[in-house]
């Protein structure tokens, strides 16, 4: 009579004959992902989250920092104030513009503060807005694109 086989047998008898068995499987089911019906998905102002399926996210490309944009801002900020940058919190391409525009400030002379991130009620789209904080202290805030 026979001994049965141990645990370490039954695994090694297992890993040798599984793999080509499952290979030989895979090769004739069925493709069932090209018989799904294909969805689109929008998403505006979100940061995080899951969504189920394949998602392809397209975007424009993000605004950057410009001479004309540059040449706006000096015309328009008093260097006696204090300049604060911000961008809306989660948006990221608006985050990078503040950045470049504070950076920019700071090389030509303004103090500046920020970037800080913030909502705006309402939300707005665009490129800059001055608000006259208090006499010395103007708010650059950076719009959505």
């Amino acid at each position: 009579m026979s001994k049965p086989f141990t645990r370490s047998q039954k695994i090694l008898i297992v890993s040798i004959i599984v793999p080509p068995v499952v290979t030989l499987v895979a090769a004739f089911w069925p493709d069932t992902k090209s018989n799904q019906e294909e969805t689109h998905v929008s998403s505006w102002f979100q940061s995080g989250g899951t969504t189920a399926g394949e998602v392809n996210v397209i975007t424009d490309p993000p605004r950057v920092f410009s001479e004309t944009l540059a040449n706006e801002l000096i015309s328009r900020l008093d260097k006696n104030k204090t300049i604060t940058v911000s961008a809306p919190a989660g948006d990221n391409e608006a985050f990078n513009l503040a950045t470049q525009v504070k950076e920019f400030l700071q090389q030509n002379g303004y103090v500046v503060s920020g970037v800080d991130q913030v909502t705006y009620n309402p939300l707005f789209k665009g490129a800059y807005r001055i608000e006259d904080i208090r006499d010395n202290h103007s708010e650059l805030r950076i719009g959505s694109k």
